[in-house]
């Protein structure tokens, strides 16, 4: 997609709630598209119940929600886009479910600057973002230093070329 894999394409494009295709709300989304989101989620859903979850990428929340709703004892999600974090707060509130507007590449760091510890987490979502990611390597790395001794790591990433998509947010390819 992209010939210098150090230099992001869509340096400056916008961090909304509606900035990219995955960004969705499975109420009003393409049914397929809804499907597929569901799905994962689904699954991750299945290594519940944990103590901790982080939900990397959360958009809306309704992820995060599914992840409490199957039995997440605490789950913090985190998005890049200030919009979206509001919105998955408003739409699905769940006890137990913290959503923050953060950079995952520094979530440490951000999250010690406002006076928390992030801590660890048992189990770590990172569905339909690293394609996102200018430095995936480097989002791995730093979600794999969140991870409690034993703990999932769970990602996913869209194969755009097998559905027939081009997504122009995206800057690494399946």
């Amino acid at each position: 997609m992209q010939d210098d894999p150090h230099q992001s394409p869509h340096e400056g494009a916008p961090q909304s709630a509606d900035a990219c295709l995955e960004r969705i709300d499975p109420a009003e989304a393409d049914p397929h598209l809804a499907t597929q989101h569901l799905a994962r989620y689904a699954w991750a859903a299945s290594l519940m119940p944990a103590p901790r979850v982080l939900d990397c990428g959360c958009g809306l929340g309704y992820g995060s929600a599914m992840l409490a709703d199957a039995g997440a004892g605490e789950v913090l999600g985190i998005d890049i886009a200030a919009d979206a974090v509001e919105e998955a707060a408003r739409l699905y509130p769940r006890p137990g479910v913290t959503h923050r507007c953060v950079d995952a590449m520094t979530l440490e760091e951000a999250m010690t600057l406002n006076g928390a510890s992030v801590g660890r987490f048992d189990v770590i979502v990172c569905l339909e973002v690293i394609e996102h990611v200018a430095e995936p390597q480097k989002l791995l790395d730093v979600l794999k230093s969140l991870l409690s001794p034993g703990g999932v790591l769970a990602v996913s990433c869209p194969d755009d070329e097998a559905i027939g998509v081009d997504n122009p947010f995206h800057i690494w390819e399946a």
